[in-house]
Formats: C-alpha cells, sequence, structure tokens
C-alpha cells in the first residue's frame, strides 16, 4: 500500500513549463510537473507526480519513435500534434514498465499523473484500460498515482487520488470560460479528489466562484491559466472553503507567500 495512501497533499500545484527554482517547488505539498523539463527533483521532499500520458503520445517525446516502430500509434489527434497509443499485446504496458517509468523515478518523482485516460477509452473497452492502470499499480506500489477523468472505470482503478480537468468550467462555443454543470461522482472515501479549472485569471470573483463550488462538492481545487505555465491563482475569500476542508484554512496565509516567491 502506498506510504500516503490516506494523504490528501494541499496546496497542490500542476506546472508544465520549466521556469520555476526547487526551492519554490518544495512550498508545495505536492506538485505535476513534466518530467522531460525537470531531471532531477530529489532535493524536493513534496511529493512529486511526472506527467504521464498513456492514451497519446507526442512527437516530441524521447521514446515517440521507438513506440512508431512498435506499430503502436493509432492515428493523428484531430486537434493536437500527438497521436493515439494502442494497448494491443501488452507492448505498451512493457514499454512503460521496462523503460519509461524506470526512467521518471530515476529522476527523483515519486509518483505520476496518469493524463489521456479518456482517450484509451475511445479505442478500447473499459476492462482494457483499467487492466493497464491496475498493472501500472501492481508493478510500481510505492508510487503515488493520480488519475485524471476516466469518470466511467473510477469504481475499478486501483490509484491514490483523481484528477477531475475542466469539471466545473470549459470553453463555450465563443471560446470564453463558462460554467458547466458538475458530474455526478459515486466517492471513495479513503482516495482524493483534486480539480483543475482554468478561468480569466483577472477574474477575480470568477475564480472565487470556483473554489466554492468546488469545495462544496468535495473536491481539493486549483484554479490557473489553460497552458498550465502560470503561477496559481486561490480563492482571495477564505470564507469560501466549507466545513468539511477546515484545516485547509491554515494555507490562506500560506497562498500571499506563495504568489510572492514567483
Amino acid at each position: 500500500m502506498t506510504k500516503q495512501k490516506y494523504r490528501h497533499p494541499y496546496p497542490f500545484f500542476i506546472y508544465y513549463a520549466d521556469k520555476v527554482a526547487l526551492d519554490t517547488l518544495k512550498q508545495f505539498d505536492l506538485v505535476v510537473l513534466e518530467p522531460d523539463l525537470y531531471h532531477d527533483v530529489h532535493p524536493l521532499k513534496n511529493m512529486t507526480l511526472a506527467y504521464l500520458s498513456i492514451g497519446e503520445i507526442h512527437p516530441t517525446r524521447p521514446y515517440f519513435q521507438e513506440i512508431e516502430e512498435s506499430s503502436l500509434l493509432l492515428g493523428p489527434h484531430n486537434v493536437y500534434d500527438s497521436h493515439y497509443v494502442s494497448l494491443k499485446d501488452d507492448k505498451w504496458l512493457e514499454h512503460l514498465t521496462d523503460s519509461i517509468i524506470p526512467e521518471i523515478i530515476a529522476k527523483g518523482f515519486t509518483g505520476l499523473m496518469l493524463d489521456t485516460v479518456d482517450s484509451l477509452l475511445m479505442s478500447h473497452s473499459p476492462s482494457e484500460v483499467i487492466t493497464l492502470i491496475n498493472k501500472l499499480k501492481h508493478a510500481f506500489p510505492d508510487l503515488y498515482l493520480m488519475q485524471n477523468r476516466g469518470f466511467v472505470i473510477m469504481d475499478e482503478t486501483d490509484v491514490d487520488a483523481f484528477l477531475l480537468e475542466s469539471t466545473l468550467s470549459d470553453l463555450n462555443s465563443h471560446g470564453e470560460f463558462a460554467k458547466v454543470d458538475p458530474i455526478e461522482l459515486k466517492r471513495d472515501l479513503t482516495k482524493a479528489y483534486y480539480s483543475v479549472d482554468y478561468w480569466d485569471l483577472s477574474d477575480r470573483l470568477g475564480i472565487d466562484s470556483l473554489y466554492t463550488q468546488a469545495y462544496a462538492l468535495g473536491y481539493i481545487p486549483y484554479v490557473t491559466s489553460r497552458d498550465l505555465t502560470q503561477r496559481p491563482s486561490y480563492s482571495s475569500d477564505p470564507l469560501s472553503i466549507s466545513p468539511p476542508f477546515e484545516h485547509l484554512r491554515k494555507d490562506k496565509r500560506q497562498q500571499k507567500a506563495l504568489l510572492e516567491s514567483f
């Protein structure tokens, strides 16, 4: 069992650039980083999760050519430059367990944020995707695994936390940020439910509203820019924290210092 199975680290920070120093990152209890940009996070004593796309692979990944030569690419994404990946014959699982994840661990990461789970579900059965994720947990039981979305399989994946991306806000048909109706979740109280939503960072009222809604739903929230390369944005109203998250009030005192450190 993961040592920190029942701990819900907060504040957390998802960051996909490379301009923030380790001394600043250590102020967050949990960080999700790009392992191709941060090559040594051993000095960090907090929980460090490496971004890992398990349903799509971008040509910039160092292992893209090897996966392409293994005939595991299904075709390009119609918006991004990434390619969908196939789970046939466990070859993708072997690449993950034999080289990709061990190389991430060697950089000092203590967990993984598993992205593009929904992409796998578009071309594979739920049982195939569940099997992949659970085999990863079996192969690396000490890694903290956070699953991004994949709502239809949440009841059956052996992960430590879920990331609910864009479940409270999304872009509307005019390309503007807008609130959306939250999804109905069957909750496992032993697991953490983090949320990340994107919003105009100059709109304090909108940000406060998202935090209030997320806390009310029992999420551990984070609101940021869509490219995930900006400094964190927190609620400006500590009273937005609902009673189950009373222990997070102390973090309001830390947030000003966190923002000033950027």
